[in-house]
């Protein structure tokens, strides 16, 4: 049997590392207890951004390739696969959206952790 856990995609990923960190804020536990684990996320999350800011620029050249070959001749299947590059990189755009202001989300709660923690010193 599948774990919906693990067959949310990305969103779940976000969402669960998000719920698990209002947790530990809700319960009071110490940032020092939590911060490997948060920032361990971030860095997994900041790397799959970087990936998919390179996958999308190469859609984009792609998508703009075919257009200049539909300029040139705007058959069907030309067509077709305009439409298919374009959708496409709607798509990336949009998932490339929720991975980099999600990263922010996440580097301004560890930015605000740390200075909540120095204060306490």
């Amino acid at each position: 049997m599948k774990d919906p856990d693990l067959s949310a995609g990305m969103k779940g990923f976000i969402d669960r590392h998000e719920k698990w960190v209002d947790e530990r804020i809700a319960g009071g536990e110490l940032w020092e207890k939590w911060r490997a684990v948060h920032l361990a996320r971030l860095a997994d999350l900041r790397h799959e951004r970087e990936i998919h800011l390179v996958v999308t620029f190469g859609m984009i050249i792609v998508a703009f390739i075919v257009f200049a070959i539909w300029l040139r001749e705007p058959t069907g299947p030309i067509s077709a696969l305009l439409v298919l590059t374009f959708t496409m990189v709607g798509a990336y755009l949009k998932h490339y959206w929720l991975l980099e202001n999600s990263a922010q989300r996440w580097m301004r709660l560890a930015e605000r952790m740390e200075r909540d923690e120095y204060s306490r010193k």
